[in-house]
This record gives structure tokens, sequence and C-alpha cells, in this order.
């Protein structure tokens, strides 16, 4: 596996993560203007943002991993 297109990968995930605390935010914001409590959508996201940021920091362990297998260390 290339270790590029992992952390290509990881990157993208990462703006995802970060689109989702921005779209997060405007939620809240527009509830409080509204007086309003947290929407359940928040709620939403916010499990989903959770996910996705788990899954950016197993790509980061899984490119680790193929640098470490790619034969430019030693073997035991």
């Amino acid at each position: 596996m290339d270790r590029q297109r992992l952390e290509e990968l990881r990157i993208r995930l990462q703006a995802v993560s970060d689109d989702i605390g921005d779209m997060s935010m405007e939620l809240l914001r527009e509830a409080v203007e509204a007086g309003r409590g947290r929407p359940e959508l928040d709620r939403t996201l916010s499990k989903v943002r959770r996910s996705v940021d788990k899954a950016v920091a197993l790509l980061g362990r899984a490119g680790d991993q193929t640098e470490s297998s790619s034969g430019s260390g030693p073997t035991s």
C-alpha cells in the first residue's frame, strides 16, 4: 500500500471533520440566536465527527505501519 495515498486520504478526511465542525458551530449559533436548546442534529453531527476523527487517527497509524513494513527497517 502506498503511504502517500493513505496520507492523502487522511488529509481529506481531516477536511471533512473540519467541515462537520463548522456545520455544528453554525447550527449551535442559530439555535442560540433563536433561543432554542441544542438541536438533535448537532448531537448526530458530533457522533459523525468523532467517527471521522477516529478514521483519521487510524489512517495515521496505518501509514506508520506501512512505512515500517516497507523493508526500510531491520527485520526480526
